[in-house]
């Protein structure tokens, strides 16, 4: 699945109902993990994945990054 949010609506509660409704939907699923890949330049995205606990790695292109749901 891939989610991203219009600029028009960066900095207002858009991202984060959208990250609580794919963990909801993770969570009914039966996952136990979230993975995530973002470009390395993306900061804001950086940041807002990391305040919801995501751990980074990094492979050539992107940072990768997973927070277990469990």
């Amino acid at each position: 699945m891939q989610v991203w949010v219009s600029p028009d609506y960066r900095g207002s509660r858009v991202a984060r109902d959208l990250m609580d409704a794919g963990f909801a939907w993770a969570q009914e699923s039966d996952n136990q993990t979230v993975i995530t890949g973002v470009t390395r330049v993306n900061a804001r995205a950086l940041t807002f994945y990391i305040k919801y606990g995501f751990q980074s790695w990094i492979s050539p292109h992107r940072l990768i990054q997973s927070v277990s749901i469990s």
